[in-house]
């Protein structure tokens, strides 16, 4: 597939997917590189039939979901030997360990705020010592970052979905401003886009409001998103 583009775009493809493979890489590196990929292998000219396209984007989405899994583990198996290796009150670890698993099988990220903040409090309380405590949060705020890219990422799935149920110009409006959402890098382009989305999908349908709907939690997602890679900063 990758032959039929020009020497630049192959150059921002290995790039992109460089980004994918590697061992440990941030959330917004694989967010980039898979909106990237898809939207180059989306786009005319590549060569590829419809049925490869999209053999092609449910190829990238598993692999990314996998991604995601692993960090995660990887973050939590870390947060755990952390634990074993340091003096700590046995029932402060059983705290700490059930937020941190309460934090990965959160449904939104209203709960896994809830459940990060209590984790801190745990260990913030303990007798561990200051570094000992940094690192813990640390693998906290990953295991976080991940968790809002995977809600973010069933977010934009559902959109799709419900936006492809409809007809007519507000169809290709409303796939724009996914694309817009995918394409986003400041909180700025988040309202910008919220804004439209407000204007297009006044007064609708069930099924109209159905796609604004998860258009919305989206742009909301991908905006916690956001903020948790400043707090990162």
């Amino acid at each position: 597939m990758i032959p039929k583009f020009d020497s630049h775009s192959r150059f921002e493809i290995i790039y992109m997917l460089s980004s994918l493979i590697k061992e440990s890489p941030y959330v917004k590196e694989v967010d980039k590189a898979e909106a990237g990929l898809i939207n180059y292998f989306n786009q005319p000219g590549p060569g590829l039939e419809p049925k490869d396209q999209e053999g092609f984007t449910m190829l990238l989405k598993n692999y990314v979901d996998k991604k995601i899994a692993l960090n995660q583990k990887r973050s939590k198996d870390h947060l755990i030997d952390i634990l074993r290796k340091n003096l700590f009150d046995i029932a402060d670890r059983v705290k700490a360990l059930s937020e941190a698993d309460k934090m990965q099988r959160s449904a939104n990220h209203q709960e896994l705020s809830k459940h990060e903040n209590n984790f801190k409090r745990n260990v913030e309380n303990s007798s561990l010592d200051t570094h000992t405590k940094s690192e813990l949060k640390e693998e906290a705020r990953k295991i976080k970052e991940w968790k809002l890219f995977d809600f973010y990422r069933k977010a934009l799935e559902l959109a799709n979905k419900e936006t492809d149920s409809l007809k007519d110009e507000l169809k290709k409006e409303l796939s724009d401003l996914i694309q817009d959402t995918r394409d986003a890098e400041k909180p700025s382009q988040l309202k910008e886009a919220a804004q439209k989305l407000k204007d297009l999908t006044g007064e609708s349908t069930k099924e109209e409001k159905d796609a604004a709907k998860a258009i919305e939690d989206a742009l909301e997602a991908k905006s916690q998103m956001m903020l948790a890679q400043k707090n990162a900063d």
